[in-house]
């Protein structure tokens, strides 16, 4: 399609100059201007930075964030975002991994209305630089993954890489033309990053603002800029439809797609949302920042068994291998092995840690931690990852597979199943729940009784105030069993 988001970006600012390119709460861009802006801060950029330096840039959530992340890549910088206000600790950390000094404060390089003028004086940003767009196999940035299985690793992600990820999304959602996307998820994690640059270059339009707890100004930017789909994850949807008090449901014609990404969707969550759009295309996205949005399912148009992940994304390819490393070749239930993808939206390497791509990566496959299977339509279902995966007493217990029955019960707000050494058994699985203001442990027994068969259901209750998560949402298994 493109080779970089960047000549994406150009090309538009030609053909639909006056369509709405990026917005936030303050600040509007067409395609023209968000073309020169990046332009002008990218001259300002290469004054004080050589190729291919590392540029750490704080993430403000907003249209000037996305403007000089995208001016770091044309002065052919490589950005590395990072969170909001994160502490000097993590900005140390990555400072000394990098190698670098280099950092854009959310007070760089802000955007004002006089630079915005300045920008259509003289030729700033009438053509694109003299050498060029970059090159697919160029490093455009580096995203450290916020994991659940310790220190994070700092991913290179080339501008091929990125374009690959974003024919992912437009094709995996059936994103139209005219589409608007508001984003609230954070902007230095790949989920969020992801969904702009797929808007960008298939040249519609995307809102973005901190967060779904404001809930009078999400309704704000939905009116004002006519917003026609959403891009959550799980704990997002939550709150929002909360918070919303079924206000959302007056905008179920408007929304044509909802899609939701970083952390496992619950059946509670999916049922919420089919209420709320009942004729949306609501897309559960798989995929990790090693390998962006490699398989999606309509969970509200197709209706599969527990753990279907859907069908692999146009650049994506799977398959299952065995403990001795063997490709799975049979299809269906019985036939269970680790998850692999290949296709152009893998990552380059971990930065500065060859051993450690070598192991995840190879023969142009990555090699994720999920247990999982292929059906005979080509479905792909996860059963959990093999970390998580509970022995007892030699059955494989998947700890996703049992929440999903679970957390049907009104007793419980959430749920998750983790092992527990044991003697006699191997590992036994242990249920920690976040309770309902009139939780009974008796009920939920009975309905766990009632619903998971015997060898898999949890052998110990424990109540705790919240589940510990990352910060985008996933489980942190390895931290619950630290409590056991």
């Amino acid at each position: 399609m493109y080779t970089s988001v960047l000549e994406a970006i150009y090309k538009h600012s030609r053909s639909r100059a006056k369509r709405l390119a990026v917005a936030d709460e303050k600040l509007s861009l067409n395609y023209e201007e968000l073309w020169r802006l990046i332009v002008l801060k990218a001259s300002v950029l290469g004054e004080g930075f050589a190729i291919s330096d590392y540029v750490l840039v704080e993430c403000s959530q907003d249209v000037a964030f996305i403007v000089k992340c995208l001016a770091c890549q044309y002065a052919g910088l490589i950005s590395v975002p990072v969170e909001m206000q994160a502490p000097l600790e993590r900005i140390w950390e990555l400072q000394r991994k990098l190698g670098t000094t280099s950092l854009i404060g959310r007070g760089d390089y802000e955007i004002d209305k006089e630079e915005l003028y300045s920008a259509f004086q003289g030729d700033a940003g009438n053509q694109p630089a003299p050498e060029g767009f970059p090159r697919k196999d160029v490093v455009a940035e580096i995203l450290y993954t916020t994991g659940t299985t310790g220190e994070s690793k700092g991913i290179a992600i080339t501008h091929g890489n990125n374009i690959a990820i974003t024919e992912n999304i437009i094709c995996g959602t059936q994103m139209e033309e005219d589409s608007v996307e508001l984003v609230p998820l954070p902007l230095s994690h790949s989920h969020g990053l992801r969904t702009v640059y797929a808007n960008l270059v298939h040249g519609s339009s995307v809102v973005v603002c901190d967060g779904v707890l404001q809930i009078k100004r999400i309704f704000q930017l939905i009116g004002q800029y006519q917003v026609t789909a959403l891009d959550l994850s799980p704990s997002a949807a939550q709150v929002l439809m909360k918070l919303s008090k079924g206000k959302l449901k007056d905008y179920r014609e408007q929304i044509r797609f909802v899609q939701l990404g970083t952390a496992m969707l619950s059946e509670n969550v999916k049922d919420l949302l089919r209420s709320t759009f009942p004729e949306s295309r609501l897309y559960n996205f798989y995929g990790s920042t090693e390998a962006g949005r490699t398989c999606s399912l309509d969970f509200n148009h197709e209706r599969v068994g527990e753990g279907c992940i859907g069908h692999p994304s146009v650049n994506a390819r799977f398959i299952l291998v065995d403990e001795e490393g063997e490709e799975i070749t049979q299809r269906g239930r019985e036939y269970t092995g680790r998850l692999a993808v290949a296709g152009s939206m893998n990552m380059k390497e971990y930065i500065g840690e060859p051993e450690l791509t070598g192991e995840v990566m190879h023969g142009g496959y990555i090699y994720t931690s999920d247990i999982s299977y292929i059906d005979a339509e080509g479905l792909v279902y996860v059963l959990g990852r093999a970390d998580d995966i509970i022995n007892y007493k030699g059955i494989k217990i998947s700890p996703a597979e049992v929440e999903a029955i679970i957390i049907k019960c009104s007793e419980i707000k959430e749920c998750a199943l983790v092992a527990k050494e044991d003697t006699m058994c191997g590992q036994i699985p242990v249920l920690f729940v976040v309770p309902e203001e009139e939780y009974e442990e008796q009920r939920l027994v009975s309905h766990i009784k009632e619903l998971v068969e015997d060898n898999k259901r949890p052998k110990l209750i424990k109540k705790v105030e919240e589940l510990p998560k990352t910060s985008n949402g996933k489980i942190l298994r390895r931290r619950l069993r630290e409590w056991l």
